[in-house]
């Protein structure tokens, strides 16, 4: 039996080669993900920071 010549197998491939392009190309959105996780997480920094300068310069002000 020549395997080129069978439908059920090529329908394999052909299912599994979408399978692949699904997987390998389809990533858009990881990576807005990812960049709007290190945004979300340098803006909660910047702000305990600024937070945390902001009550030093009060508690100098007392003194």
């Amino acid at each position: 039996m020549n395997s080129y010549n069978d439908p059920k197998l090529l329908e394999y491939y052909e299912l599994h080669s979408q399978i692949q392009q699904c997987i390998f190309q389809e990533h858009t959105d990881q990576y807005l993900l990812i960049v709007a996780i290190i945004v979300g997480i340098s803006l909660i920094v910047f702000f305990r920071w600024w937070m945390i300068t902001k009550g030093e310069s009060k508690k100098s002000k007392f003194l």
